[in-house]
């Protein structure tokens, strides 16, 4: 059988003020979660970032490219009831975070990691008491249990929104430490990015570029920073 065809079934897309918060029409279709809940958002920032994403979409719709549609689904369906969970799957990814293994040469990547790297392993330590261990290479042990614990600790102090974004932004920066360090304020989630990409910018520079490489790292660069937009939109996180 052929794959099903998502085709795009309504002419426009946007906002409504609902209670509790503001809410999405296709039309008039309400807009709801896979679990069918009305997808409700915090503010209408938001709401029009999710908006905007139907809005696009062509004759064919591009789910898997929806990512803040996507992020708000699994917020209001499974973040709340899951939190501990998705804790725990960020600390497994922390174990290795990229913060922790910078490169031992050349000496203009080492210069490059060490001005970008340590000022925000320096912000962690000094707001969430994470200190990383810092290793050479990728054969290192990991992280410490009392770093780890920190780290969780900093993860469940966050709302849902902030927690489902960090757990988003992580893995695309192969550090939760950088996560925390944008969804905190500490950091744009473009700059993020672009540090945590030192090493790949480093070697095509030195060994030229590869097309596919740089289309995948692009798309992942717009999608982090479509998580910054997310995360500006919030309502102002409470001291």
């Amino acid at each position: 059988m052929n794959a099903p065809v998502n085709r795009r079934f309504y002419t426009a897309a946007h906002v409504v003020p609902v209670e509790g918060g503001w809410g999405v029409r296709l039309d008039h279709r309400v807009l709801t979660t896979p679990e069918r809940r009305e997808l409700i958002l915090p503010t209408e920032a938001l709401a029009q970032v999710l908006a905007a994403e139907w809005a696009r979409q062509g004759e064919t719709l591009n789910l898997g490219g929806m990512h803040a549609n996507r992020l708000a689904n699994v917020v209001l369906d499974r973040v709340h009831a899951t939190r501990e969970q998705i804790v725990v799957d960020c600390v497994r990814h922390a174990a290795t975070d990229l913060l922790a293994f910078p490169a031992s040469e050349p000496v203009a990547l080492v210069q490059a990691q060490t001005a970008a790297w340590q000022p925000v392993r320096a912000w962690a330590e000094a707001r969430h008491r994470i200190r990383l261990s810092v290793q050479d290479g990728l054969l290192g042990v990991g992280q410490g249990a009392a770093t780890l614990e920190a780290i969780g600790e900093a993860l469940l102090e966050l709302d849902d929104w902030r927690l489902g974004l960090a757990a988003s932004i992580g893995p695309l920066c192969a550090s939760m430490v950088l996560a925390l360090a944008v969804v905190d304020g500490h950091l744009p989630a473009d700059e993020a990015y672009a540090v945590s990409r030192l090493e790949e910018e480093h070697q095509a520079r030195h060994w030229g570029r590869d097309a596919e490489a740089d289309a995948r790292a692009a798309d992942i660069a717009a999608e982090v920073a479509l998580y910054g937009v997310m995360l500006r939109a919030l309502p102002v996180r409470e001291a």
